[in-house]
């Protein structure tokens, strides 16, 4: 039996913690508390120190040093906000909805297969061999955590991901990838009143930012994102440095290279000539596109889901998560396995939707109650 106020509790308790990726003190918080909650359960632990720059990977399974896993369980303890903002925006709830700093992404998928848990026969639960991975820095990549989670993604049957589908009657199958880049600009400061004596970084910066734009393409289903961007020092002196942080999204390598070219390309044709153009990759996560060696989950998991009188579809994401990893590893994924919300990255709107978390629980239930006797 669901019992939602536990959940509600415990939801609470972490989403009432600032940690974002770069708080590793706050995501060591999340850390500790999971732990706390898996221990409980007769869960054996392990942090797993990855980074000084962020917070612990924490591992929970429940059989004592396990050689392989029916199911990993991936979710991620950080989000995208600045230190501080907790405070600004606590977690409230009206009616249906939760609202609270990763309140959806991700902390209620993380407790969604917490009480699947709860929720399983012992006698079920002994015969398999399941791990939780819960991740300190997927929200940029999970360029710290990742090789040490293939470790234990390597020996799994397959993966379930913990992140919102979006949608309540969906799963996912595929997402896109998702490359990372930072760009300088080094050009020649001069005084505001002779700017031809100069060459403009920031000028460059945003012809080279009117490029990218290109990208944002639906018909080849790419997008592009400057999150940064940012130059000079005064408004009376030409600016010599600027620079930028992008992001391009794509559902398969082929895209990529195509984008990867055309970048390349503007670094070495600035359309201000003599500026430099310094290009530095920040992180790659490849596409997550299921092949044939996926198709026995997917037909499990919406069997499952059947069972539990949920009927799923099976969706495409632009989005990324921990599954693209497991997904390029080989093993079999499916992802959108929490529960349903909106306003991912928006401190003022992100939201869990309530009633959706229950369904989530038994269709996950009844995966595992199906791996258990595969």
């Amino acid at each position: 039996m669901f019992n939602q106020e536990e959940f509600i509790a415990q939801l609470s308790e972490l989403i009432s913690i600032d940690c974002g990726t770069y708080t590793p003190a706050g995501v060591n918080k999340i850390a500790n508390i999971l732990e706390g909650y898996f221990k409980e359960i007769g869960f054996y632990t392990k942090q797993i120190k990855v980074s000084d720059k962020v917070g612990n990977l924490l591992i929970a399974t429940n059989q004592e040093n396990p050689t392989h896993f029916d199911a990993v369980l991936l979710g991620h303890m950080d989000t995208v906000y600045a230190e501080g903002l907790v405070a600004k925006h606590p977690m409230r709830i009206e009616g249906n909805n939760i609202f609270g700093l990763g309140s959806i992404d991700m902390k209620s998928g993380i407790l969604t297969g917490l009480h699947t848990v709860y929720a399983l026969d012992k006698s079920i639960l002994d015969k398999l061999s399941i791990c939780f991975i819960c991740n300190p820095d997927e929200e940029i990549s999970s360029i710290y955590s990742q090789d040490f989670m293939g470790e234990y993604i390597k020996k799994a049957k397959c993966s379930l991901v913990l992140e919102s589908a979006g949608k309540a009657d969906a799963i996912v199958n595929k997402r896109k990838g998702i490359s990372r880049f930072h760009v300088s600009f080094k050009g020649k400061s001069a005084h505001g009143s002779t700017p031809k004596e100069g060459l403009s970084a920031v000028i460059e910066m945003a012809n080279f930012i009117l490029k990218l734009e290109e990208f944002n393409n639906e018909a080849a289903q790419t997008t592009v994102n400057v999150g940064i961007a940012r130059g000079g020092d005064a408004g009376n002196v030409v600016p010599e440095n600027a620079e930028l942080d992008f992001e391009i999204r794509y559902f398969d390598m082929d895209s990529q290279k195509v984008m990867m070219d055309k970048v390349e390309s503007f670094v070495k044709n600035p359309s201000v000539k003599g500026v430099e153009i310094t290009l530095e990759q920040l992180s790659f996560k490849p596409p997550m596109n299921n092949g044939a060696e996926s198709q026995w989950l997917e037909d499990l998991v919406v069997a499952a889901a059947l069972t539990a009188g949920n009927k799923l579809n099976v969706i495409a994401s632009g989005g990324g998560s921990d599954g693209n990893y497991s997904s390029y590893l080989g093993i079999p994924t499916i992802d959108g396995l929490g529960p349903v919300g909106g306003y991912w990255h928006n401190a003022e709107r992100e939201v869990l939707f309530l009633d959706s978390v229950e369904p989530k629980i038994d269709t996950l239930k009844n995966v595992l109650v199906k791996l258990s006797s595969k």
